[in-house]
């Protein structure tokens, strides 16, 4: 009302007014309340946080083959949201029969930097995988994770629709420092009852460019506890262009005998090995890779299914320059071979001590032509004519070059049991040697024995 006056109370100790006071404390309990929502949900979060790994976990496990297909088991499930971290131990993929273990993880990190998914991009930077081991088993069928591949590719990939023209959804993805130390790969191949082991098996990139440049890898191995292999593989995903430069030492030749047996009626294959190779070619046409490099093989011995001795060499040495599977290219700079052995010899029926060497059972026809040069000079010229039960064909296309030539400290033994007096002799301490030696060509050959 007009001209009355409204008492103020005020407090004599604070001087302020009672509605000043009542607000200042209205403002504490909401400040107070505030304050311990936040901490309450921080503790929530932080409880979500320390128990979303082992929610996971029993997740994966509970539903595993909804998500993969196989039984799958894992300790020590850790993922931690703020630094954008996944850890897991002891992770086990098992077989379709859910006993026998495929994959056994030993421990795997992998880091992601969270704040580029906001740019649309997945941007994993570090990946590490600890003592793998992979059991792969081959049949002349099937390889025995045929059935998990058909699940995750029916479940997650044949759904996928590419976007082309939505640009703006487009996601770029990379991954940055992977590695895999201390892997095991056992497989075996039933068709030929063959068994590798690769173990101590290191692998690092420090990238991988799924859009195209060059990817390299490293890779580190010791094959059936034996031989080594060392080796650097440039690729580029978009094109599949690769080079390999690699290196194997101490490589057993007997290794491949059960390789060779379907085609060829070998008993023993025997030699180490020390290779040192540039290969270069497109992953989508293999065959048409070049080599080039060096091939050292000491105590070289084959023998065919009776036992008798095919071929043996204290050392052969070869230097490939540009060797080209698809083009019949063979290219060489040095083929050395020293302390070489063979033998042949024609039975009473025709046949030879080749004849059962091939399964095909060719037919192998040379024809000779010399012309003298004089000073024990020769111009020889071969045709070599190859006869199979399907065709024949001369070995017309076959372009192999090789700038030195050196055989040395050879034995070849000759018998021909066709005779009514069987004839045999010995040749001993042989020595071939030819410069710029052309397969389909011309030669200049010195040969003494």
């Amino acid at each position: 009302m007009d001209g009355q006056k409204q008492d103020v109370v005020v407090d004599a100790a604070t001087g302020e007014t009672k509605d000043k006071q009542k607000r200042r404390v209205w403002w504490r309990i909401v400040l107070w309340s505030l304050l311990g929502l936040f901490v309450l949900l921080l503790l929530c979060l932080s409880a979500v946080v320390i128990w979303l790994g082992p929610i996971v976990e029993r997740y994966v496990e509970k539903h595993d083959k909804e998500l993969v297909g196989r039984r799958m088991s894992m300790d020590n499930l850790s993922i931690k949201l703020f630094d954008g971290s996944v850890a897991v131990d002891n992770v086990v993929v098992y077989e379709a029969d859910d006993a026998d273990e495929f994959v056994r993880l030993g421990r795997a990190e992998v880091d992601i930097a969270l704040g580029d998914i906001f740019d649309s991009h997945i941007h994993i930077t570090r990946v590490a995988l600890s003592t793998p081991t992979v059991a792969v088993h081959q049949d002349a069928e099937s390889f025995n994770f045929d059935d998990m591949m058909v699940f995750i590719t029916e479940e997650y990939l044949d759904d996928v629709e590419e976007d082309v023209d939505d640009e703006a959804s487009e996601w770029v993805v990379s991954i940055e420092n992977i590695s895999i130390d201390g892997a095991v790969v056992d497989y075996y191949d039933s068709v030929i009852d063959k068994q590798w082991l690769l173990s101590e098996l290191n692998v690092a990139t420090p990238v991988v460019l799924l859009d195209g440049g060059n990817t390299h890898v490293t890779v580190a191995t010791t094959i059936n506890q034996q031989g080594s292999l060392a080796a650097a593989i440039d690729v580029d995903l978009a094109s599949l262009d690769f080079k390999v430069e690699g290196a194997v030492e101490n490589f057993d030749i007997s290794e491949t005998l059960n390789y060779i047996t379907p085609y060829a009626n070998v008993s023993k294959v025997e030699g180490l090995t020390a290779v040192e190779c540039l290969v270069e070619g497109n992953i989508e046409d293999i065959m048409a890779m070049t080599i080039s490099g060096r091939l050292h093989v000491d105590n070289l011995l084959i023998e065919d299914g009776r036992g008798e001795k095919v071929f043996s060499a204290e050392l052969l040495e070869a230097t490939p320059q540009a060797v080209n599977i698809a083009d019949d290219s063979y290219t060489l700079n040095t083929l050395i071979i020293d302390g070489y052995a063979s033998r042949f010899v024609l039975n009473g029926d025709g046949s030879t001590n080749f004849s059962d060497f091939i399964y095909s059972d060719p037919e192998v026809s040379i024809e000779t032509t010399a012309e003298s040069l004089g000073d024990d000079m020769y111009d020889v010229k071969e045709r070599v004519t190859l006869t199979t039960e399907d065709s024949v064909a001369p070995l017309r296309n076959v372009r192999l070059y090789i700038d030195t030539l050196k055989l040395s400290h050879g034995d070849f033994y000759f018998a021909d049991h066709t005779m009514h007096e069987p004839f045999e002799y010995r040749l001993r301490d042989i020595a071939i040697d030819s410069r710029n030696f052309n397969f389909m060509g011309t030669n200049i050959i010195s040969v003494r024995a």
